[in-house]
């Protein structure tokens, strides 16, 4: 998934077949106005807003959808009225950014992720795992500071950069992907 921000408040993304898969989605759904549309749509768009930290809000969202010659679809989002499409950049939150939070203690992360996901709803998240040490990796767009309040009950807690995510992924196991959901249901 490719997102740019244009100018006069409108986002361009770029989704491409597998990310299509992923979200479960046609281009059919999208260019359609049934119940299923809407749903689909506002999973994409919530989905954005907590990976890219864009905040689409305002009085009304203006929604086009094009098909792509490789099966994926582009979409023109646009802000109208007295809208909002931009990065939240306030309080050192934005794109790059990611919420860190580290325990030796397998039950610690399990009880976080289940907090997280009674006061937060599904955030995007992945843990990892390295010499008896658990890694929660979380981007640092909507809710940050309460993620990063209840975070520091249960674990050590930090703001990483982008290369810090990239080092993680790259010495660490990979333990699961959604893992506030995933490991919230285990509680």
């Amino acid at each position: 998934m490719q997102i740019d921000t244009l100018a006069g408040g409108t986002v361009r993304i770029t989704l491409a077949l597998s990310d299509m898969y992923s979200y479960n989605i046609r281009y059919e759904d999208i260019s359609g106005h049934s119940r299923q549309t809407r749903l689909a749509l506002s999973k994409l768009i919530a989905s954005i807003r907590e990976r890219e930290g864009l905040s689409l809000s305002g009085d009304r969202l203006l929604i086009e959808a094009f098909p792509t010659k490789d099966g994926g679809c582009m979409l023109y989002l646009s802000c109208l009225g007295r809208a909002d499409c931009r990065q939240n950049e306030k309080s050192g939150y934005r794109k790059g950014r990611y919420i860190l939070a580290e325990s030796d203690c397998l039950d610690d992360m399990i009880a976080l992720c289940r907090v997280l996901k009674i006061n937060c709803g599904n955030v995007c998240s992945v843990l990892y795992y390295l010499d008896g040490c658990y890694r929660l990796i979380i981007p640092a767009f909507l809710k940050a500071t309460l993620i990063e309040t209840i975070s520091r009950e249960y674990a050590e807690v930090s703001l990483c950069e982008s290369n810090i995510k990239c080092e993680t992924a790259e010495h660490y196991r990979l333990v699961c992907y959604n893992a506030v959901d995933r490991l919230s249901a285990l509680y």
